[in-house]
């Protein structure tokens, strides 16, 4: 397998079936390298597709504020809780 990254957290990877009677070196030489990346390119894009595909749709996660109003009550147990382990921490 040839892989191509694009980045950080994309990569591409293309299989090709190979000769074991042939030197791999000129099964290389022989590929058709702007189209592996041009193939490796256009599968790679995930990310800037879905930025393109979702730039006009709305949120459909509520604000924090919201999620805070909601579950009031698991906040201020979770708040509470995260206090008193801090002033531990600094005793």
């Amino acid at each position: 397998m040839i892989e191509y990254a694009d980045g950080p957290q994309t990569v591409f990877g293309g299989g090709h079936e190979w000769k074991p009677d042939r030197s791999i070196v000129e099964q290389l030489k022989e590929l058709d390298w702007d189209s592996e990346r041009q193939t490796a390119m256009s599968g790679c894009q995930i990310f800037d597709q879905m930025t393109a595909n979702t730039k006009d749709l709305p949120p459909q996660l509520p604000s924090t504020k919201q999620l805070q109003k909601a579950f009031r009550g698991q906040m201020k147990a979770f708040l509470k809780a995260k206090r008193s382990d801090e002033s531990k921490c600094m005793s």
